[in-house]
């Protein structure tokens, strides 16, 4: 019996589902099985019909699985969908063939599993493995999931049967194991060896020691692989773990290129090894710009003419996105956002209904971001309607756009009165830009265009703009505008008004004291908001450590060289290894033609270090730490940075705790908050301070 066909069959017979919801899921079953084990993207209808399932009672082990590793989860829903999954696992009507399945997939995305639970299914998939391959060893397709789930099982696996399962896979003859399989699982572990003693981070930060003995471990692995490759030439796993090798460390007898090539021969349109040859020509790999541009470029022509590949290439173009955008002038990235869009129209038109689908939060933020520094509102409000599934606040704000804004400004771009146009135009341009052109009779005009927009559309001034729940739980904004809202977003606009107005004229301005309820519309966006308290004259924070991300923007952005200030008190005498932090400096895109810099001071609390590392929303996953030790670090401190053009100071109670001699564009805004700069494993605890004072100055040139 195939293997696939042997998962199905555990499912009809031990499913209690009726028959109608049970013949949906095998229809999915069909569909996704293979992504699901392989670790491919999937399809959202499926995600939708599993978590419906699970609604219903389902615990079928391999749907739990979709659902820990593919949707987006709370806390307490993945929780649910763990103790679920191992209680699936243990019971006596589980098989063999479901639980070397489900913890093969599982060690592939251990980051979503407790180290605890890694090893009891270390435990457990000794038991079962040389089972699978007794009864399934013989077929090709077969063969490479066995080979695959063998590789990632060797190198992720951990706790105390870890050298006893290696053991038993290296004794693998007597249990029908193809013979190939023992160079691929040494391959694994030398590889698991390896990048463990490397770590995590870019070449230049490795001790030269760690990264030799990785080349080493790295070169061992290469020869167990091709040894493994010479026995059974079929096994498309082989080239493209080869590629990642060589890749990385530069120890196999092909280049990258060739390795894909073969790759492609064995495998085909392989989502894995499209983003595996991206990674490749990333210029911290070793690749460069130009060979990244023809690379993707050639993706999205191929994409294009066959759309129903489009899937594999999703990844490899994101990849594309996020390094182009952290290295291309402005005025590149108007070209670049026109392929990506030109791209997702011709996959629109190729089949129809289905663009929001194709959009991710990030590619939507990214084309938004660039269209909106750009001043082209016109392009922006044609891509904003036909993928308005996935341009809504939350969306924007992660790629720091003005959420107060967005909205209404969306709303009036779509009316047909120009007068409206010509009146967000206002706002947009000059109000953002901290000019001083927005003066209160354009305000006016402003209060009026939008009541007119309310009066010409059938809006129901009793309608909130709220979530609502679908039912796999993620959230679709309704497009309903209050008339309530309109009226936060003027008295928001005014109040952005009379700041800028203050710093042009050298006035220190307050944005907290002056305003701390207007945060409440503004600088944060969050689902659970009780985690934020809104004072008249100060915000509370109080959120536990798993909420390692809660940063407040303001949505000015300052064009000139400013001194800011954090007052912060901390009111818990626990430890919060996050603390409270500062950042200044560019958000978004690179403007000087090279990696966009800039700063954070983080704050903790009763510890005798302040750290200064790089501005969170970069997501270059912090790097160049800078540790200044201070005598003491007390409950309570101010928070100061000078931001110029070619330097940033950092103080702790007028302490100098860091100077940064980096160019440093000041194109961007102020942000305060909790943000994972570093990781620490998470807790309980509650994290609870207060922001009582957020100066700025304008400082000279």
């Amino acid at each position: 019996m195939p293997l696939f066909d042997a998962i199905r069959q555990d499912y009809v017979q031990n499913s209690s589902d009726t028959i109608e919801i049970r013949q949906r899921i095998l229809h999915i079953y069909d569909a996704v099985i293979f992504d699901v084990l392989m670790g491919n993207q999937i399809d959202v209808d499926a995600l939708n019909e599993f978590a419906l399932a699970f609604q219903h009672g389902h615990r079928d082990p391999i749907i739990l699985l979709t659902l820990l590793n593919y949707d987006h989860l709370n806390s307490q829903l993945k929780d649910d969908y763990q103790r679920s999954m191992y209680q699936s696992l243990m019971n006596r009507h589980c098989s063999d063939v479901t639980k070397f399945i489900a913890i093969a997939a599982l060690a592939d995305h251990k980051g979503n599993v407790r180290p605890d639970d890694l090893a009891r299914l270390t435990t457990m998939m000794i038991d079962a493995a040389p089972k699978v391959w007794t009864s399934y060893g013989h077929d090709k397709n077969q063969r490479q999931f066995l080979s695959a789930s063998s590789w990632n099982m060797s190198r992720v696996m951990n706790g105390p049967g870890f050298i006893d399962f290696v053991c038993t896979l290296l004794r693998a003859d007597d249990t029908g194991c193809p013979p190939s399989m023992k160079p691929v699982i040494a391959a694994a572990v030398y590889e698991s060896i390896g990048s463990h003693v490397r770590g995590r981070g870019y070449v230049s930060q490795i001790h030269p020691g760690n990264m030799e003995f990785f080349r080493q471990a790295s070169s061992r692995a290469a020869l167990h692989l091709v040894q493994a490759w010479e026995m059974d030439p079929e096994l498309p796993l082989i080239p493209r773990e080869l590629m990642q090798l060589e890749t990385r460390a530069g120890c196999t007898p092909l280049t990258s290129q060739q390795w894909y090539r073969i790759s492609l021969t064995s495998l085909g349109d392989s989502h894995a090894t499209t983003a595996l040859m991206t990674q490749s020509l990333l210029p911290r790999w070793g690749g460069s710009i130009e060979k990244l541009n023809w690379y993707c470029r050639e993706l999205i022509r191929y994409a294009t003419a066959n759309p129903k590949h489009r899937i594999l290439f999703t990844e490899p173009i994101r990849k594309w996105m996020r390094e182009r955008s952290s290295t291309v002038r402005i005025d590149e990235a108007s070209g670049f956002a026109d392929e990506i869009i030109e791209f997702l129209d011709s996959l629109e038109r190729a089949n129809p209904g289905h663009a929001d689908r194709r959009v991710s939060r990030r590619d939507a933020a990214l084309i938004y971001r660039i269209l909106w520094d750009g001043g082209r509102l016109d392009e922006l409000s044609g891509f904003s309607h036909r993928y308005k599934n996935v341009i809504f606040p939350k969306r924007l704000y992660e790629a720091r756009v003005p959420v107060h804004l967005c909205q209404p400004f969306l709303v009036a771009r779509m009316s047909s009165d120009q007068e409206t146009k010509n009146a967000w135009d206002v706002v947009c341009r000059n109000l953002l830009a901290g000019d001083e052109k927005l003066n209160l009779e354009s305000l006016e005009q402003v209060t009026q265009a939008v009541a007119k927009v309310l009066n010409s559309t059938a809006i129901d001034p009793t309608t909130s703009g709220k979530f609502s729940d679908r039912r796999n739980g993620r959230r679709r904004y309704d497009e309903a505008v209050s008339v309530a809202m309109i009226a936060d977003l003027m008295e928001t606009i005014k109040i952005l008004h009379r700041h800028a107005v203050a710093f042009h004229q050298g006035k220190t301005v307050d944005l907290i004291t002056d305003s701390a309820a207007g945060w409440n519309h503004f600088g944060y966006v969050d689902n659970n908001l009780s985690n934020v308290i809104y004072r008249d004259d100060s915000i509370q924070i109080k959120a536990s450590e798993k909420l390692k991300d809660l940063v407040f923007t303001y949505p000015l952005r300052f064009k000139e060289p400013y001194t800011v200030e954090l007052d912060v008190r901390c009111n818990s005498q626990q430890r919060d290894p996050y603390g409270v932090a500062l950042f200044a400096g560019p958000v978004g895109l690179s403007y000087s033609g090279g990696p966009t810099i800039g700063r954070s001071l983080r704050f903790v609390p009763g510890t005798r270090s302040v750290t200064q590392d790089r501005l969170p929303s970069e997501r270059l996953g912090g790097g160049d730490f800078v540790k200044q030790t201070l005598t003491s670090v007390p409950r309570q401190a101010t928070l100061k940075m000078e931001v110029s053009y070619f330097e940033t100071r950092s103080f702790v109670n007028d302490h100098l705790v860091g100077e940064t001699l980096y160019p440093i564009n000041t194109l961007g805004h102020i942000q305060f908050g909790r943000n994972a700069g570093r990781k620490f494993p998470a807790s309980n605890r509650r994290a609870d301070y207060t922001i009582t004072s957020l100066r700025v100055t304008k400082a000279d040139d």
